[in-house]
Formats: structure tokens, C-alpha cells, sequence
């Protein structure tokens, strides 16, 4: 994951040092991701180094708290938790997770977040976001909730559901933060 997110926060920089090349804003980047690259787009976003600062993220049905996804997710079979539990490997482990969510690495400098989350999402609790959004505002970072009522988790099955509703919103976002 470090290696991703830095790959990210490099992507940001590109970008700008490109920036008249393709005609882009470089005071005005916003980075977009669903799911594992909502959590690398938060991340590098969160803890962007030297020019790798962003002016807004739109993150969709995003972990934020890995270490609880992990205690929790029924995806994980209760054997494999129990197998690890109280070991070396689970420190470290959960070590990582907690490094690398979001939720532990927010900070008054972060920028705004748009939040978009299906609210009967399965596999990234809808209170993942929520508990997300409430951290960012007690550090005063702006932060938007976009539930997308019925949503799971994807895109795809929000299409194929006919809820697409969170695309004007998130337009309207975007031009009213950058």
C-alpha cells in the first residue's frame, strides 16, 4: 500500500509539473476513487509530501478504518481471524491497517472530502464513511456525505439500479470547491 500511495502522491506531482503541457490548472486537482483507490486517493491526499497537495478528493464507497474492516468484514472467515489472533502477525497486521486508513491520518491541512456511499453497501460499512466525514469536520476539514440510498458497493450495480443520482451533486461539488 505505501508503495501505491506513493505512486499517487508522484501522479499528483507529474501532473502539475505538466500542468501547462496539458492545459490543466495546477491549483485545482481533484483526486476521484472507488474503494481501495478511494483509500489511496485519501491517503496521498492526507499525507501528500512536497508538491503533492490536492485542493479536494471525491471518494466512493472508501475504507477509511481498515483495521475495524478487518475485525469486522464477514468476508474474512472467523477461522482466519481466530488463527491469527493474539499473534506477532496480528500486531504487525493490524499495525499496517491502522497506518494506512485514512480515518488515523487526518489533519487540519487535509483538504475537503466528498464522501459518496451506497448505504446498503456489504462490504465497506456505510459507517465507514460516516465515521470518516465526523473526523475530518472535528479537524475543520469540509466534508460531504453522498448517500446513495440502496447502493452496494460498486458503481456498476448502482447503473444497472438506476442510481445515479450522486453524479450532478458531485459535479456541483467539484466547481463549488475548486
Amino acid at each position: 500500500l505505501g508503495t501505491a500511495e506513493s505512486d499517487v502522491r508522484k501522479a499528483v506531482t507529474f501532473v502539475k509539473d505538466h500542468a501547462a503541457e496539458y492545459r490543466v490548472n495546477p491549483n485545482k486537482i481533484a483526486l476521484l476513487g472507488e474503494s481501495a483507490g478511494g483509500q489511496l486517493a485519501a491517503m496521498a491526499a492526507l499525507r501528500p509530501g512536497v508538491d503533492g497537495s490536492v485542493e479536494a478528493v471525491v471518494a466512493f464507497y472508501t475504507p477509511s478504518d481498515l483495521a475495524t474492516l478487518a475485525r469486522a468484514s464477514a468476508m474474512i472467515p472467523d477461522g482466519v481471524r481466530d488463527a491469527v489472533k493474539g499473534t506477532l502477525f496480528d500486531d504487525l497486521l493490524m499495525a499496517g491497517l491502522t497506518e494506512f486508513s485514512p480515518v488515523n491520518a487526518v489533519s487540519a491541512s487535509a483538504p475537503p472530502f466528498l464522501l459518496i456511499h451506497g448505504t446498503d453497501d456489504n462490504v465497506v460499512p456505510f459507517a465507514q464513511s460516516e465515521r470518516f466525514c465526523d473526523k475530518l469536520r472535528a479537524s475543520s476539514v469540509g466534508c460531504e456525505i453522498y448517500p446513495v440510498k440502496g447502493g452496494g458497493h460498486g458503481i456498476r450495480g448502482w447503473e444497472s439500479m438506476r442510481l445515479t443520482d450522486y453524479k450532478s451533486p458531485m459535479v456541483r461539488w467539484l466547481e463549488r470547491t475548486l
